[in-house]
C-alpha cells in the first residue's frame, strides 16, 4: 500500500506457507518475510518482485508448528525465529557474520 494514497501498489503470491509479519527496509527497498521452517524471502518493495530467498533451516526444533515465525529488522540485520531457533541474516541475503 502506498503510504501517501493508501492504494495498492502490487500483490504477490508466494509458495511459502505460514509467513511472518513483514519487516520493511527503506534503505534496501525490500520487504522481508520468514516462515516457520526458517526460510527468508525478500521482495522488492516497489514492484513485489522476488529478490532472493533462503533455503529452510536444517532443524527448527520441536516447536516449529506451534510458534508462529517472527522477523525484525534490527540495524543492519534481519533477526528471525522459527520454532525454537533464532537466526540472523544481512538484508542483502548473505549470512550475518
Amino acid at each position: 500500500m502506498s503510504a501517501d494514497s493508501g492504494r495498492q501498489l502490487w500483490q504477490k503470491g508466494t509458495d511459502m506457507e505460514n509467513l511472518s509479519v513483514p519487516a520493511v527496509s527503506a534503505a534496501y527497498k525490500r520487504v522481508y518475510f520468514a516462515n516457520r521452517f526458517g526460510r527468508l524471502l525478500a521482495l522488492d518493495s516497489r514492484t513485489g518482485a522476488e529478490v532472493w530467498r533462503t533455503p529452510a533451516l536444517d532443524d527448527t526444533g520441536d516447536k516449529a508448528t506451534d510458534i508462529p515465525p517472527s522477523l525484525l529488522l534490527v540495524g543492519d540485520a534481519l533477526v528471525a525465529t522459527a520454532g525454537d531457533t533464532a537466526f540472523s541474516r544481512n538484508p542483502n541475503g548473505r549470512p550475518a557474520s
